[in-house]
């Protein structure tokens, strides 16, 4: 093999090293299994845990409305509602798999906490 092609492959992987001391040097805790408090889905579990409960408490009348949030706001960025959708049926049509997930759906599916 070439001396310059050994060369610039010691150096890449001498970089890639590097960089793996380095971030573990830095953030050691995810090696442990340790995960950050992510705010943003704690935010989301506390705001919509008044309509949750409402919602299950009566299945026929759902909330619009919560308390829970500055004083008092539409659930509509926190809900996941899906009577009146009329482009369901749209995404239907173009995706193989069924329904589209929503909002923080897929990050809360991940179970991170």
């Amino acid at each position: 093999m070439n001396k310059e092609l050994l060369k610039k492959i010691g150096l890449l992987a001498g970089i890639v090293v590097f960089f793996l001391v380095l971030a573990y040097a830095f953030v050691p805790q995810v090696l442990e299994g340790k995960i950050v408090n992510q705010s943003d889905i704690s935010g989301y579990v506390g705001m919509s845990n008044e309509m949750a409960q409402w919602n299950k408490a009566h299945p026929d009348d759902p909330a619009y409305w919560t308390g829970s949030m500055f004083g008092g706001m539409p659930t509509t960025s926190i809900s996941k509602m899906d009577q009146g959708d009329w482009t369901q049926k749209i995404y239907d049509c173009i995706e193989h798999h069924g329904k589209r997930e929503r909002g923080c759906e897929d990050i809360i599916k991940l179970d991170l906490r």
